[in-house]
């Protein structure tokens, strides 16, 4: 695999983890304001108990979970969620279990319909890219990134992630990337980016390697920093 599309593969997968973690902390965070002390023993008896249970038997991952005596169930529902799979989060949202609950009408700021193919075959188009880049499958990657790159894009408005941004028009910023050109993007397409410093260079970092900067080139965070204030000034 060469450098740049290795240097793809990391800013896409830290895309990937970031939309996964908000996914499963809304499942902790909706269900948990619903149901209380009583979250954990029903997502467990609809939901957990028979995860797995068709593809690996074997795997006793959340029965495991639920013997553990010296843990509360809160702490057990944490571990649980942590302990999902991104094909079975996804796949949390077209289940029952979902679809028949009073907590789906609040869980996302904006409508979707969890229920239907169209949002399905998104889900589907998120999880093989996370698949095709833990397996580095370039090949697949090639063929299907403007599906993967929208599925996204979908997710990270869903969950109103702070780091989305799209790459149609990373061209803009020129043959010679500086910190100035990539700092004038960020700013003329996403100006909210640059009230927090950490949202900030985690974005730039993205698109610096995205278009070609090498890991170990990345400029430090206060060469960032100092930057954006000039950045800011001449805006």
């Amino acid at each position: 695999m060469n450098e740049r599309t290795l240097n793809e593969f990391a800013s896409y997968y830290k895309r990937l983890i970031r939309v996964e973690r908000y996914l499963k902390d809304l499942i902790y965070e909706k269900y948990t304001n619903t149901y209380k002390n009583k979250t954990y023993t029903i997502l467990y008896n609809v939901y957990f108990e028979k995860l797995r249970y068709f593809t690996n038997k074997n795997d006793k991952t959340f029965k495991d979970i639920y013997k553990q005596n010296n843990k509360t169930d809160d702490e057990k529902l944490s571990t649980s969620i942590d302990k999902m799979y991104i094909s079975e989060v996804l796949g949390f949202f077209s289940h029952r279990i979902f679809l028949k609950d009073i907590t789906r009408k609040n869980f996302f700021d904006v409508h979707v319909n969890t229920g239907k193919n169209e949002f399905r075959k998104i889900a589907k188009a998120l999880k093989d890219f996370r698949n095709c880049i833990c397996h580095y499958d370039t090949k697949q990657f090639f063929i299907e990134k403007a599906v993967f790159v929208k599925a996204l894009v979908f997710f990270e408005k869903l969950v109103n992630c702070k780091y989305r941004f799209t790459t149609g028009s990373l061209e803009t910023i020129g043959d010679k990337p500086t910190i100035t050109s990539i700092l004038k993007y960020i700013y003329q397409t996403n100006p909210e980016y640059f009230d927090d410093d950490r949202v900030l260079v985690n974005v730039f970092d993205d698109i610096a390697r995205l278009i070609d900067f090498r890991t170990d080139d990345l400029p430090q965070y206060k060469s960032i920093i100092r930057q954006k204030f000039k950045t800011e000034g001449k805006s």
